[in-house]
């Protein structure tokens, strides 16, 4: 069974507004349900409200009970499987906007998966669920309100911050690529692996990747890596060899190398440089 909740899109006064809810379902689980491999092109949200099953995805599975969190990325096909001795309830919520990336909370499976024990995302989506109900005038700008404050605290409960605000148009395969390397930079990843993940040729991936990104996806890795860096020596006192192993680099020496040849400066240079500029 499906009820589904009828939520228009904002009004253009509200372009502050970072994700666009599309639209908001209660679904439960039954004998017509059909566990068939899927995808969009925009992210989904789904809440576990009741009952017991497995979240399957192309590269694994989650298993999920009442309060599991999942953030489904675009173009990462997935389904959902339960039994109806503990059927699932849940509900999921389709939006658009920045790509989310949570690169302390992602697995291999593609997914982000929150188990919700202080239900302080049950308290969000109840909010949602009533102002659903009502379909006041503003039903739609308050809707929208609350779930992106709901994604922000998922943000802040995971120290990840959103990088950036523009939403690019990219083709599926570069689109899963990106992702996982947004996600997974901290690993040891290789071409590879980001081309598995992809579903799609090195060549392919890589003419494609560099067409829409102007950067191949290994330039893509390091300047990621590099950011990332960045922040670490800004915001924390580890040390280099620490910030060279938290943003996957398997060398101090290859990481030093590559920091000056892109930034002018060694990686304490650069500390020293914006910490001086903080102060003033």
């Amino acid at each position: 069974m499906i009820e589904q909740f009828q939520i228009n899109s904002p009004q253009s006064d509200t372009k502050e507004i970072h994700f666009s809810v599309l639209d908001i379902k209660r679904v439960s689980y039954d004998v017509n349900w059909h566990s068939t491999l899927h995808s969009h092109s925009f992210h989904e949200l789904f809440y576990c409200i009741e009952g017991e099953g497995t979240f399957f995805t192309t590269f694994g599975e989650q298993k999920i009970s009442k309060n599991s969190l999942i953030l489904v990325n675009p173009y990462i096909e997935h389904t959902e499987f339960s039994t109806e001795e503990v059927p699932l309830e849940y509900i999921v919520i389709g939006f658009r906007g920045p790509e989310i990336s949570l690169p302390n909370h992602t697995s291999d499976n593609g997914l982000f998966y929150f188990e919700d024990q202080e239900n302080i995302f049950e308290f969000f989506l109840k909010e949602i669920i009533d102002q659903c109900s009502e379909q006041s005038l503003y039903t739609s700008m308050i809707v929208q309100y609350i779930f992106n404050a709901m994604i922000f605290k998922i943000h802040s409960i995971t120290n990840n911050s959103l990088r950036s605000q523009k939403t690019l148009t990219l083709s599926n395969n570069v689109t899963l690529a990106k992702n996982y390397i947004d996600n997974h930079f901290s690993k040891n990843i290789t071409l590879e692996m980001v081309e598995e993940r992809s579903l799609s040729s090195k060549f392919h991936l890589t003419r494609q990747f560099k067409k829409e990104l102007s950067q191949t996806p290994i330039q893509y890795l390091n300047s990621v890596r590099l950011n990332h860096a960045k922040e670490l020596l800004v915001s924390t006192n580890l040390t280099v060899i620490q910030i060279a192993e938290n943003t996957g680099f398997n060398s101090y020496n290859y990481f030093c190398e590559k920091f000056k040849k892109e930034l002018k400066q060694t990686p304490l240079e650069y500390r020293k440089e914006q910490r001086i500029l903080q102060d003033q």
